[in-house]
């Protein structure tokens, strides 16, 4: 098959096949196919390196256990659902003087009941923070009796307040107050949520403490669903 030689007497030899027109025609369509299939192929591969991102970062997050300092308060209150044990539990890292440590001191995570005799812990995964993260939160207020710390959850819009206080031996307490049923400063307990399948909820249930009585409070949230158009 002849060769084609580009330049001229003593440059350097740069070779090409020619092709018969019909292979040539063969290997046009075959280049456009291949470029065609180009963006696929790049979004495919995309998404599988995405896929693979999540699902290591799932396991890191699975593996690892929560730790607690000196001054930190585990429970704060937690959201537990229908379906299994386990549930999301909401700490708040504190300092010595039993103040906010960090501006994010608020930190979900799992507390495992389910599978073994002893409860373990472990971080939450980059999805499940869409459903269980913080919204928002930081210090509302500071004052010589305490401190008082703000937060929202993402699927939980309602503003709770939790009041930071210093107990008998250098021990931090943590109280999350929020309206529940229509009474003002009440204790937050916990949220449950009745789940109507993988990624939907049917209802909320708020559960809490009344400020001046003490008595249970329980508000019932059902949400709302979409009609089709």
């Amino acid at each position: 098959m002849p060769i084609d030689s580009v330049g001229g007497p003593g440059a350097e030899c740069v070779c090409a096949w020619r092709l018969p027109r019909r292979a040539q025609g063969r290997a046009a369509r075959r280049a456009s196919q291949i470029l065609w299939r180009l963006p696929r192929t790049i979004a495919r591969a995309a998404l599988l390196l995405v896929f693979v991102a999540v699902s290591l970062a799932a396991r890191s997050a699975r593996a690892q256990s929560v730790s607690f300092g000196p001054h930190d308060v585990p429970t704060v209150f937690f959201v537990n659902k229908s379906k299994g044990l386990d549930r999301v539990d909401y700490a708040l890292r504190l300092d010595s003087a039993c103040r906010p440590a960090s501006a994010a001191a608020l930190v979900p995570y799992w507390r495992e009941f389910e599978g073994g005799k002893s409860v373990r812990t472990h971080g939450l995964t980059w999805l499940q923070r869409v459903g269980y993260g913080v919204q928002s939160q930081g210090v509302q207020s500071r004052s010589q009796s305490g401190v008082e710390y703000a937060f929202q959850l993402k699927q939980f819009a309602r503003k709770v307040v939790i009041s930071i206080r210093q107990g008998p031996g250098g021990s931090c307490r943590a109280t999350p107050h929020t309206q529940i049923a229509g009474f003002d400063g009440a204790e937050l307990l916990s949220v449950y949520l009745e789940l109507d399948g993988p990624l939907s909820v049917k209802y909320i249930d708020v559960h809490g403490l009344k400020a001046q009585t003490r008595e249970p409070v329980v508000e019932r949230i059902v949400q709302q669903r979409r009609r089709a158009r």
